[in-house]
């Protein structure tokens, strides 16, 4: 009976490939544990952000979204490109490039060291001891954390979602136990960074000596994966930069109860989009493996269908706001309207795919554009109106700055 049903199910997912012009088998198989994982993430998230929103006060959540984002703009001086290109390398069957690509992670990661101690010397010598031992925490974790988690790009590379989706679950699980314990046991700033710090370093650690355990990986390696992963670095450490830096502007001009309110008026939407992570997961080896002249003849289509599903999307969580807050966050209600405002920035995701296939074709000069126009933009906007609007003007600026990504993504996808 259970062959039946299977067989049943596959002969309509191929029905339906008539209509959204992709392998749905592929798509359903793949993402269906990739979901199940996004799944688990985001009930991770939710009980993590439950606690942080009633276990310590809004200042001290403010200022560890602080130093979590100055760790975050700080870990642009590594390879972060090398994840992309041992996804891209592996799934051509050039294995070798995870252990590869963890030396040179790893090599290139005393950047972050250098970076983050001369913070920490900074702080200290400004009197502030308790930033100063948060940079220390980064200097010393992040190399290892940032160069383990190569296991994740094999994984995608060899299509294994299955395994790839147990492990980041059980990451996202342990982390939130771990964090959870300790904001129970103290609401200390410096035990809630270590226990954040540890628990995404020996996690990783074990699941990258588990990965070589199981596969094996061959000692084939891309000669070009590690100029490709430069090309991506930069433009990843542009984004990164842009990526957190709207949280230290609204620190530096705010302060760290006002970050904690645009913090959780960012949340939801942050939250609902990553639940779509799978498809960018699933279409880059996809992507890799097209023709330019096939993508650019079934991709637009797939953006439209896949822009409809967002608009029903945007209108779910606009309405859903003000009850989810209610309920677990109460002492975030001020943050509602903002959250319903930034909701508006989801319909401008399809464009992500896009994006991805231009990755997929390794169009690194029509990257560089999208990552370079993407990040000054989102960092003018946000610095002009937070100081003009307050958290207002730094919500308008996030969805101005998603806008301006789907037209870059959209204009160069077409010109590729």
């Amino acid at each position: 009976m259970i062959n039946n049903l299977k067989e049943k199910a596959v002969r309509a997912l191929r029905w339906s490939e008539q209509y959204t012009k992709t392998d749905m088998v592929y798509l359903a198989k793949g993402g269906g544990w990739l979901s199940i994982g996004q799944v688990v993430e985001k009930l991770s998230a939710l009980g993590l952000a439950i606690a942080f929103a009633n276990l310590i006060p809004q200042e001290t959540y403010g200022t560890y979204k602080y130093i979590i984002s100055l760790g975050g703009i700080i870990a642009i001086f590594t390879l972060s490109g090398l994840r992309t290109a041992v996804t891209q390398a592996v799934a051509r069957g050039y294995e070798g490039s995870l252990e590869f690509g963890f030396k040179e992670m790893l090599k290139w990661s005393s950047g972050i060291v250098v970076v983050a101690l001369g913070c920490g010397a900074y702080y200290y010598l400004q009197g502030n001891t308790e930033f100063a031992l948060g940079m220390l925490l980064i200097a010393i974790f992040y190399p290892i954390m940032k160069s383990t988690e190569l296991y994740q790009a094999f994984l995608d590379g060899i299509k294994d979602f299955k395994t790839r989706t147990l492990y980041i679950s059980s990451r996202e699980i342990i982390q939130a136990f771990v964090l959870i314990g300790t904001m129970l046991l103290t609401d200390s700033l410096l035990m809630i960074l270590l226990a954040f710090f540890a628990a995404n370093t020996i996690i990783p650690i074990f699941f990258y000596w588990r990965t070589l355990l199981k596969y094996k990986p061959n000692d084939s390696i891309d000669k070009e994966t590690l100029t490709y992963s430069k090309h991506l670095s930069v433009m990843n450490g542009i984004r990164s930069i842009a990526k957190q830096i709207d949280k230290v502007f609204v620190f530096q001009l705010l302060g760290p109860l006002q970050l904690a309110i645009y913090s959780f008026s960012t949340l939801p939407v942050e939250k609902a989009r990553g639940i779509l992570g799978p498809i960018s997961t699933l279409s880059l080896p996809k992507f890799s493996a097209a023709k330019k002249e096939d993508l650019r003849k079934t991709l637009p289509k797939k953006v439209g269908l896949f822009f409809l599903f967002c608009i029903a999307v945007v209108a779910l969580v606009v309405l859903a706001l003000p009850f989810l807050f209610e309920l677990l966050f109460p002492a975030y209600l001020e943050a509602v309207p903002y959250a319903q405002v930034y909701a508006l920035s989801f319909l401008f995701y399809p464009a992500t795919l896009f994006e991805r296939a231009l990755v997929g074709q390794s169009e690194e000069k029509a990257l560089y554009r999208i990552s370079v126009g993407e990040s000054i933009f989102k960092i003018i906007s946000i610095g002009l109106l937070l100081w003009f609007f307050g958290i207002w003007g730094g919500i308008i600026a996030l969805v101005l700055t998603e806008l301006v990504k789907a037209i870059l993504s959209t204009t160069y996808f077409y010109k590729m």
